[in-house]
């Protein structure tokens, strides 16, 4: 089995497996603070930011988990796209390792914390802030230069062929998906509620599991239309570009092309009224000459 295959399926079933933990997490959380404290005053959002919950900590974990695998096909992917470059894979790689330490540090120190402890200014902020700027660094480095590669591959395809052209929205969704826009986008708009001190970023949270796991699935699916990770092709994104031989002889590839006799017989009769007589004419027509444009048009 080839390691872009494997890679694939093991992402697939840990990404699977862990988007739908933190869901069901999500679920408990929900019935036990709308529920279970639904009737205390500001009971919801007091269980909701209880930093010493072991669910939030599970749940945390796990999308720590689901960052990791997805910052990993990231750079996995722009390492292959440009032809395993390690100029270009090695800053993202170093922010991938740094925010994965940074995760492990700040899950760690969050189960310590004091239940009443304010999250924005608690011993663990440093830990959760540095992860999410490599984390945004690592997707917004990673979806630029898939971009570019998306972009400059349709330019390439435009200039090539007039027979490929796609529209203005097939571009910008090729774009999207190649590039995990989607994730990229779920993890700058978590880091802006977090800097804001914002309890927004616990619906953030909640949204970014659904939408890494989107974003993946995205990818599989252009893998399996051409070839998210293919590097056999030309240089230019992860697109196959079409041969440009055609399978019609061109006009002027130098092909010799004979004279043509063509004989053309025409029969006449018909009917007089004076004297029923019947006539018939037989007239051939010998045309020579070369057929120019002539294999440009031959299928």
């Amino acid at each position: 089995m080839k390691t872009t295959t494997l890679l694939i399926i093991s992402g697939s079933i840990l990404l699977f497996s862990s988007v739908t933990t933190q869901w069901v997490i999500e679920i408990v959380r929900l019935f036990k603070g709308f529920i279970d404290h639904g009737n205390e005053p500001d009971g919801p959002l007091l269980y909701f930011t209880l930093l010493s919950d072991g669910l939030d900590v599970a749940r945390l974990s796990i999308y720590i988990v689901e960052v990791g695998i997805c910052d990993f096909i990231m750079v996995y992917r722009l390492w292959q796209v440009w032809h395993r470059s390690w100029p270009i894979a090695m800053p993202p790689s170093c922010t991938y390792i740094a925010s994965m330490v940074c995760g492990a540090l700040f899950i760690y120190n969050k189960h310590k914390l004091a239940p009443n402890e304010n999250f924005f200014t608690s011993s663990c902020a440093p830990w959760i802030a540095a992860t999410l700027t490599c984390t945004v660094a690592t997707n917004i480095y990673c979806s630029a230069l898939l971009s570019y590669k998306v972009w400059s591959t349709q330019q390439a395809v435009r200039h090539a062929t007039k027979y490929l052209r796609s529209t203005v929205a097939s571009k910008v969704v090729a774009i999207i998906i190649e590039s995990a826009l989607l994730f990229t986008v779920s993890n700058v708009i978590m880091m802006i509620t977090y800097f804001g001190q914002s309890f927004a970023i616990i619906t953030s949270i909640t949204f970014a599991a659904p939408l890494s796991g989107i974003a993946y699935c995205l990818i599989i699916v252009r893998f399996g239309m051409g070839g998210a990770f293919e590097t056999n092709g030309p240089a230019l994104s992860t697109f196959n570009l079409p041969s440009l031989h055609s399978s019609r002889p061109s006009a002027n590839l130098g092909v010799a092309v004979k004279p043509v006799a063509i004989n053309i017989t025409h029969e006449l009769e018909t009917d007089g009224t004076d004297d029923d007589l019947a006539a018939k004419t037989s007239q051939t027509d010998a045309l020579h000459g070369l057929g120019q444009n002539y294999a440009g048009s031959q299928v």
